[in-house]
């Protein structure tokens, strides 16, 4: 074994060292330099930017910093890094508590950044936006793993457009985040899976007519949503919308929604929602847009007001051509889990455009079955079509079913 020990000493002293950090110029804003990098510390001297890179690496590393220079890293400022392409990689110093504002917006060229354990602010907003290969963020190496986003303990706020089209992340897992702001992972269309705190209680789309502007727009891969169990909760226009293949099936009973806005879960696949008792409306329009067929909805209180234009309902479906059709189905709450039998229905709807003025309940049409107990059937209307459409949603009437239970709402 001996006889390898020079060997090895050679291979040892062969490795290329990390290169100390000097200060290159000082005064209120000093320069730092590894003689790759050179960077400016704004800000009491505490807050990391780029200012040059001269050298041939693209890996930025600032664990040394303190230890070389007597400099304390607590930041990476405002637009630090912003539209810098040349950094691939970056290890930020455990003294780093902030990464601010549009700090790495536009670095299309990050692949990898490495957070500090103790990171409690990802900025008001911007701050990865439009890194398109951004594929490892992660403070402990056990949660290195390709496409994941790995958010430290200690934040709990995901900021307006925080990772909004950085293509490449297929898993965010932050179990601390209660509040997600609008935009925030807007056009993520890699994601899979996003999971965060159990007590999430935000998610916000910029306004009430904004839903373009939501939290998760266009993640078109994403498939499953932690929580999907909700206590009180805050929402705002098109949340899931444009997420086509979202497989979840949201249980709002304990969140105090008491309405659903516009396109909140437009363009998706939805396993369907529960409302809780105080519900009280389905305002705005297409809220649930184009639904695959066999989602469910659950009222657990009344019925809920409904506001629509005639080409604009909560169950907007596509026009009377289109093959992705759906019927829908108002079902009586006490014959719901036995719904599959075809009977007890207590209003129902045909959408597929042969008739645009059918009574909701109509049992000539070849549709529908014959109810078990037609002595439960609410007085309903169809909203009906408008500019060639056929997008109609039932709204119950004023007469109340004996068993009235609340009902459900089935898409066929």
């Amino acid at each position: 074994m001996k006889r390898f020990l020079p060997l090895l000493a050679l291979c040892a002293l062969a490795l290329p060292a990390s290169a100390a950090w000097t200060v290159e110029t000082g005064g209120s804003t000093p320069v730092i330099t590894d003689g790759n990098w050179h960077l400016y510390l704004n800000s009491n001297q505490s807050r990391v930017a780029y200012k040059e890179r001269t050298g041939s690496s693209t890996v930025l590393d600032l664990r040394t910093v303190k230890a070389d220079t007597g400099y304390t890293i607590t930041w990476v400022d405002n637009k630090g890094f912003k539209g810098k392409t040349d950094v691939t990689k970056v290890i930020l110093p455990e003294t780093c508590t902030t990464i601010w504002t549009e700090a790495f917006q536009g670095c299309t060229g990050l692949e990898e950044i490495k957070v500090p354990a103790g990171l409690v602010s990802l900025g008001p907003n911007n701050t990865f936006d439009g890194c398109t290969n951004l594929k490892y963020f992660y403070a402990d190496e056990s949660d290195r793993e390709a496409g994941r986003v790995a958010v430290p303990a200690g934040v709990t706020t995901m900021p307006p457009l925080a990772f909004a089209g950085c293509k490449a992340i297929v898993r965010v897992d932050a179990p601390a985040v209660t509040k997600i702001g609008n935009r925030a992972f807007q056009n993520c269309t890699g994601l899979v899976s996003a999971a965060f705190s159990e007590n999430l209680s935000e998610i916000l789309s910029n306004g009430t007519d904004h839903s373009d502007h939501a939290a998760f727009y266009n993640c078109t891969a994403l498939v499953d949503f932690f929580p999907s169990t909700w206590g009180p909760m805050t929402i705002e226009p098109g949340t899931f919308r444009n997420c086509n293949v979202l497989t979840n099936h949201f249980d709002l009973s304990a969140s105090g929604i008491t309405e659903i806005p516009s396109m909140w879960a437009a363009f998706t696949s939805i396993a369907g929602v529960t409302f809780p008792t105080n519900f009280a409306a389905l305002t705005g329009d297409q809220n649930f847009r184009e639904l695959k067929k066999g989602a469910t909805f659950r009222f657990l209180g009344d019925r809920p007001a409904v506001t629509a234009t005639a080409d604009k309902s909560p169950f907007y479906t596509k026009d009377k051509n289109n093959t992705s059709q759906r019927h829908v189905f108002v079902v009586d709450a006490a014959a719901y889990p036995a719904w599959t039998n075809g009977t007890d229905f207590v209003a129902m709807a045909d959408i597929d455009g042969n008739n645009d003025t059918k009574n909701a309940f109509s049992t000539s049409s070849a549709d529908f079955p014959t109810p078990a107990h037609p002595e439960r059937t609410l007085g309903a209307t169809i909203w009906g079509s408008g500019n060639g459409r056929y997008n109609w949603v039932v709204q119950a009437g004023d007469e109340t079913p004996p068993e009235d239970l609340g009902f459900s709402i089935l898409i066929y």
